[in-house]
């Protein structure tokens, strides 16, 4: 009797999908409860530790409405799934087995979670083995990435699956058919075939599958047909040597020098053990003193403000043309309440913006400031009434010496304030304006931080700045002169909720122990 197999059944209609895979319900588990528990574990690194502590609430109830139990241990670094009573779909226990693969390979958690539906699966593609070379490995699992991840994006739009290189694994998230495709093309990339090939086959593919007349028919001719362009050792050209005509000479050529002889030469040879070590750490020291001088030489050169060669023609062009130099006006730039252009750094990532150095000669009657903070912070000093207003200091005796207390030499202590009579409760001891404000960060280099803070002391009138470089220090180092001077004599002040740093020259000595023993 022939078979009736492959016979077109009367129930068989166009409208039926019979790849559809059905969702199993409760009703559908005939059998009751299962009659032994199946448990998964699998490890996670470290770094992972703080993420699933965060979201584990969140995996437990995606996994308690299949009935499937979990635990994450933070000793032992494991995450366990296993099934319970109330568990009613034999396939669960393995969704949530890829559900902690992907968790410990750093997939997020809610999109992992979407591996418990019945139309997604998962891949876990070990890329490290590929490759020998670590260099080259890293340099080909970049090539999956592409630039700012175009790459990737465009490979997960085409397969329509999910993709998260991370450390020596890809993970994979999608339909069947995608997650083949992303295999050979990950694959043929660490084999250095570059995915950019595979990517324009899937889009070509793509544009065809829209066409019904060519569903049935074979599209190789319109798939682009990629050769190797590298030349085999059998075709690679021989190197060809110089074959001009030189004098002939009965002598072989001389002898190269060995190692040792270079060493004679050197006097190296002759050295004791301990003095050619002694010599190797000078060389060392001599190449890390050069490289360190051309670095602080490049990071100063971001400080310096660049030639306007425009500026100088038109200067040159009045000269040619007669102009006296009384006629010369001298360009005033407007930097508002500011004596000078504010010297800025580049965009901190710890605060999010910049820090620039603002200086005002002619604040508190020419007494002047220099303050080291944000631009928004400097727009609101700008705005006080001591900026505005010049008689705002003079009415309330600001910046004027009283009787209360002398600056004296104390012996074994340097120079301290002495009260000059007995004081009062409440009594007005010392009411200056601050010399220096230096916004309170850590990010800066201690060179960096130097050079601009020095600039903003440079910027001082010379009476204020005289009395701020002739504070105390704490270790005497030139190279760090303004830093030093702040170490010792400041004072921490809050600014619009932002710490700053302030020195008082005047009153700076009452943050020292300075009393005689």
């Amino acid at each position: 009797m022939p078979s009736t197999h492959n016979v077109d059944k009367p129930w068989d209609t166009d409208d039926i999908d019979k790849w559809k895979i059905e969702p199993f319900k409760p009703e559908d588990n005939k059998a009751g409860a299962f009659t032994d528990e199946s448990r998964f574990s699998t490890l996670f690194p470290k770094y992972r530790e703080q993420y699933l502590k965060g979201s584990w609430k969140f995996i437990t109830q995606a996994l308690q409405r299949l009935g499937i139990g979990c635990e994450l241990n933070l000793v032992e670094g494991s995450m366990t799934v296993w099934t319970t009573q109330k568990t009613y779909d034999p396939a669960a226990i393995l969704n949530a087995r890829d559900l902690i693969k992907l968790l410990a390979r750093s997939v997020p958690a809610p999109q992992a979670i979407k591996i418990l539906e019945d139309d997604v699966a998962m891949d876990i593609i070990k890329i490290r083995n590929l490759v020998g070379n670590k260099e080259r490995f890293v340099k080909r699992r970049q090539r999956i990435l592409g630039p700012n991840g175009s790459t990737l994006k465009a490979l997960e739009l085409l397969t329509e699956c999910y993709l998260l290189v991370q450390g020596n694994t890809v993970a994979c998230m999608g339909p069947y058919k995608g997650l083949k495709q992303v295999r050979r093309i990950i694959e043929d990339t660490m084999h250095n075939i570059h995915p950019i090939y595979a990517i324009k086959e899937l889009m070509i593919k793509k544009e065809l599958a829209k066409d019904p007349e060519l569903a049935n028919e074979s599209w190789d001719r319109f798939l682009p047909n990629f050769k190797k362009r590298s030349l085999s050792k059998r075709r690679i050209p021989h190197k060809v040597n110089d074959k001009s005509k030189k004098p002939y000479t009965p002598f072989p050529p001389p002898q190269e020098k060995s190692k040792v002889d270079l060493q004679i030469e050197s006097g190296e040879y002759f050295l004791g053990k301990h003095a050619k070590e002694r010599k190797a750490q000078e060389e060392r020291e001599e190449k890390m003193k050069e490289k360190m001088d051309a670095k602080r030489k490049e990071r100063m050169a971001e400080y310096v403000a660049p030639e306007e060669d425009g500026d100088k023609k038109k200067k040159k062009r009045k000269r040619e043309e007669g102009e006296g130099k009384d006629k010369k006006k001298k360009k005033r730039h407007n930097y508002g309440p500011w004596s000078y252009a504010p010297v800025c750094t580049s965009i901190l990532p710890s605060i999010n913006d910049k820090l620039c150095v603002y200086t005002n000669t002619s604040f508190a009657q020419n007494r002047g400031i220099s303050i080291f903070t944000t631009p928004s912070l400097a727009k609101d000093f700008a705005s006080l009434p001591a900026f505005r207003d010049v008689s705002a200091l003079v009415s309330q005796s600001i910046n004027k010496p009283t009787d209360t207390y002398h600056a004296t030499s104390i012996p074994g202590k340097g120079i301290g304030m002495l009260a000059s009579r007995p004081l009062k409760f409440g009594e007005r001891v010392t009411a200056y304006t601050p010399a220096f404000l230096a916004y309170l960060e850590s990010e800066l280099s201690t060179l960096d931080r130097e050079a601009l803070w020095r600039t903003a002391i440079e910027q001082l009138p010379s009476d204020l700045k005289e009395k701020f470089l002739g504070l105390t220090t704490v270790y005497g180092d030139p190279r760090v002169q303004v830093q030093d001077i702040v170490k010792a004599n400041t004072f921490q002040v809050l600014l619009n909720g932002v710490n700053h740093l302030a020195v008082w020259p005047e009153t700076s000595r009452l943050n020292h122990a300075c009393a005689p023993k």
